[in-house]
């Protein structure tokens, strides 16, 4: 009788959203920024560019939070993004954002969180900050 209890119990966890097999998060919106810090994370992370621009900054901001709220983690073994924005305001890093040929990632506060990408997705977060993110990584090395 005990291991029908544990079963039902595990399929009830199951179905819930917090079995260890459904490891999805719900991030808050990326906060206000300043500035971005673009960083090269191919071989040696390198600073490799910066948005200052105010509309700019607000256009990439209102990408990265026109993307699901939804994320996953863990994020794909072996996988590492190429480029990494760091989004400040007044000098303080407030979010995370990083960028590979096929998915972005997000930083949690806890872990890095992953959503595949499109190469439709990944045009309109160039478009969003003036310059094709994956060829300035690549450049750069």
């Amino acid at each position: 009788m005990k291991i029908y209890s544990i079963i039902i119990c595990l399929c009830i966890f199951g179905l819930s959203g917090c079995s260890p097999l459904n490891p999805d998060q719900v991030l808050a919106p990326e906060p206000k920024a300043d500035r971005i810090e673009v960083i090269s994370q191919r071989g040696r992370e390198k600073l490799v560019g910066h948005i200052s621009d105010p509309s700019t900054v607000a256009k990439v901001v209102a990408y990265v939070n026109s993307l699901p709220s939804t994320w996953h983690t863990p994020w794909p073994e072996g996988a590492i993004a190429v480029i990494r924005l760091e989004f400040y305001d007044k000098g303080i890093l407030v979010g995370r954002f990083a960028v590979a040929p096929d998915y972005f990632e997000r930083w949690s506060h806890t872990d890095w969180c992953f959503l595949k990408a499109t190469p439709t997705q990944i045009q309109e977060l160039n478009d969003a900050a003036g310059m094709d993110l994956l060829k300035l990584a690549s450049a750069e090395h």
